[in-house]
């Protein structure tokens, strides 16, 4: 790294709430991030721009008043187990205080938090109120930053325990949101035999674009931010295969 400033280094692994959270300037770049995508949608109907709007706001102001919340009832969030693929897994379901139009599978990015985590939480809640039924999986080894290939199989199980229930996707209307690593993952699950004809759409957030310096990251601790190298140290076993 010729030239460069000596990286900054941290001394804490992944810090709480996320590592990635030093580059994502909380709720201006969730709002940004999100508004091509709820602007493309709203363009479908006119009707649809004021929702997406209230959506965004809600999005913004996290566990703050928005009209969002006042104009619609609080969801219900429950923890279920469920097997899928001959596999245990744990989840939270959050259900809308109004009717489910569609189902999402909301999958969390490698964080020690996970489904718990307060952003994961919000965000879910703020579906819910757009009338999805939110499924959020606990999926250990991104808790625990030991990411690995089985991943992908962990995302397709889910969501096919999902898509089976017509309660929390209505006439198969289900998609995928993925954030962060964990966009990886549920891109390639969404293109599995078995799950390619039922995943209506998927959306990333804050999903890697540069393999090479991903590879760097995970098998150094560097990471670039504006062109500035630094370093932050992680799990040993951060990479399982």
């Amino acid at each position: 790294m010729k030239n460069r400033k000596t990286p900054e280094r941290r001394s804490s692994p992944f810090p709480d709430p996320g590592w990635y959270t030093d580059f994502m300037p909380g709720k201006i770049a969730v709002a940004t991030v999100l508004f091509p995508v709820f602007l493309m949608l709203s363009a479908c109907s006119p009707g649809r721009a004021w929702e997406s709007l209230l959506v965004l706001a809600d999005i913004a102001a996290e566990d703050e008043a928005s009209l969002l919340k006042k104009r619609t009832p609080e969801p219900l969030r429950q923890e279920v187990p469920f097997v899928s693929g001959e596999k245990n897994y744990f989840a939270d379901i959050y259900f809308p205080g109004e009717g489910v139009k569609a189902g999402i599978l909301l999958v969390p990015g490698a964080a020690p938090k996970g489904k718990n985590d307060p952003r994961v939480v919000s965000f879910a809640r703020t579906l819910a109120r757009a009338h999805f039924a939110v499924l959020v999986p606990d999926i250990p080894s991104l808790r625990e930053q030991r990411v690995h290939s089985g991943n992908i199989r962990e995302v397709a199980e889910a969501f096919a325990w999902l898509v089976e229930r017509p309660e929390l996707t209505p006439e198969g209307r289900a998609g995928i949101v993925a954030m962060s690593y964990a966009s990886g993952p549920a891109i390639l699950a969404s293109m599995r035999p078995e799950t390619e004809d039922r995943v209506q759409f998927i959306l990333a957030i804050g999903g890697y674009y540069d393999l090479p310096e991903v590879l760097i990251f995970f098998t150094t601790g560097y990471f670039r931010i504006n062109e500035e190298w630094k370093y932050l140290e992680h799990s040993k076993r951060v990479i399982d295969d």
